[in-house]
């Protein structure tokens, strides 16, 4: 072991981050040493022997505040020992300067309030800087030009993806529409996988995302018996193309249930375009029963049945 342990030369400037570890300068009975299951609770370095004030931890307070076990301290108790005393001079008054110096940084996180670098986590920091970069990918890009979708409300569809559904089913395929990867003859016929690019369903326009779901005949009839039997009520009277592709944001408590029925209508377009069948309102019913039957189990199975008919209230006045 002996052979790949480190020598270190300590000087104000690094006996704190020192390893404890593989150190010909740390040794028990002549041997340097390493010891997994301190090292696991988190004592890997000459400062970890102190508190934050600088002060040496006695053992009584290292087993407290570690939660260790009588053994484990023995074993602390005799690496502290082997520890050159010159280090530990050095290193109570370098810890308690650097505790000094944290204390005076600051950083601004992702909304730009400045915060203490002392009471920063990891997360906090790398959010930081993650936040600063702005990356416009082609799908943001796509939306934007076709729908005038900018990014910040692609970003709310992209979370309101998962307070509609808890289906993952249902989920990957909105998620498939907002990176535009959802594939329509317009796609395969330049990929040479289908003959034509005209609609399944209309036989007469190009097969694009935006023509399947917000242009084609047969799709907007069933928009317009949606918004007819079950959103006019609430004041709903159109959908916009953007609300068809994103989902609609309200301030009541109709959003989830509505946001659902539009990615269910969506995904039975799509379903009927894959399996070349005419869209019918009274098919569509079928399937939205089918999907609340089986949340109705759902939520039996879980006590929250209150909670399940208070989403789907709307459907039934």
């Amino acid at each position: 072991m002996e052979e790949h342990c480190i020598k270190s030369e300590c000087d104000e400037s690094n006996v704190c981050q020192t390893s404890l570890w593989c150190n010909l300068d740390v040794k028990i009975g002549g041997k340097s040493v390493f010891d997994k299951e301190l090292s696991d609770l988190g004592l890997n370095k000459v400062e970890h022997l102190y508190k934050d004030n600088g002060t040496l931890y006695d053992w009584p307070s290292f087993k407290h505040d570690k939660n260790l076990t009588d053994r484990q301290v023995m074993k602390w108790n005799s690496i502290v020992s082997a520890v050159p005393k010159d280090w530990l001079k050095l290193s109570g008054s370098m810890i308690l300067s650097c505790q000094e110096r944290i204390h005076n940084v600051h950083y601004a996180d992702v909304s730009g309030l400045h915060k203490e670098l002392s009471v920063a986590v990891s997360k906090d920091i790398y959010s930081s800087f993650i936040g600063k970069k702005s990356i416009t990918t082609s799908a943001v890009a796509y939306f934007r030009t076709e729908f005038g979708v900018e990014k910040q409300e692609y970003l709310e569809s992209y979370n309101r993806t998962f307070v509609t559904t808890i289906e993952n089913k249902l989920r990957s395929f909105q998620l498939r529409l907002l990176h535009n990867i959802v594939f329509t003859n317009a796609r395969l016929y330049k990929m040479q996988i289908v003959d034509t690019e005209l609609c399944s369903l209309c036989k007469h326009e190009r097969e694009t995302v935006s023509h399947l779901f917000t242009e084609c005949k047969h799709a907007q009839d069933l928009w317009e018996k949606i918004v007819e039997t079950w959103m006019t009520q609430i004041g709903i009277h159109t959908l916009s193309r953007k609300e068809i592709m994103l989902g609609i944001s309200m301030d009541t408590e109709n959003e989830r249930v509505i946001n659902h029925l539009i990615l269910l209508a969506k995904s039975y377009i799509y379903n009927c375009r894959v399996m070349n069948k005419v869209i019918s309102f009274v098919e569509f019913k079928i399937y939205l029963n089918h999907i609340r039957y089986i949340e109705k189990c759902n939520a039996e199975s879980k006590g929250k049945e209150r909670i399940h008919n208070s989403k789907w209230e709307l459907l039934d006045m």
